[in-house]
């Protein structure tokens, strides 16, 4: 996996996270694990198992790498170098 395929799933992490506020802001009924919203929140998985900073001990909101994709000031290409561990 590159940077910038790590950066295309944190634009779907985005979006789907937007879809979740929206539907959550709205009163629809939606179950995080099931339907459409559930199945598209797997791209979380496939990130973390693909971030060096994951950590399987740690509770996935607490641990660094929770909060950089959770980092909404970062662009998306930001954040995945930061998961990879590039610089620049």
């Amino acid at each position: 996996m590159t940077v910038n395929d790590m950066a295309d799933l944190i634009y779907i992490y985005d979006a789907t996270k937007e879809l979740q506020d929206i539907a959550n802001a709205s009163n629809i009924a939606f179950s995080y694990c099931k339907g459409i919203l559930g199945e598209l929140s797997r791209v979380t998985n496939v990130i973390a198992h693909n971030s060096l900073l994951y950590d399987e001990q740690q509770d996935f909101e607490n641990q660094r790498l929770g909060l950089v994709l959770n980092d909404s000031h970062m662009l998306a290409e930001e954040r995945a170098k930061i998961l990879f561990c590039v610089e620049g």
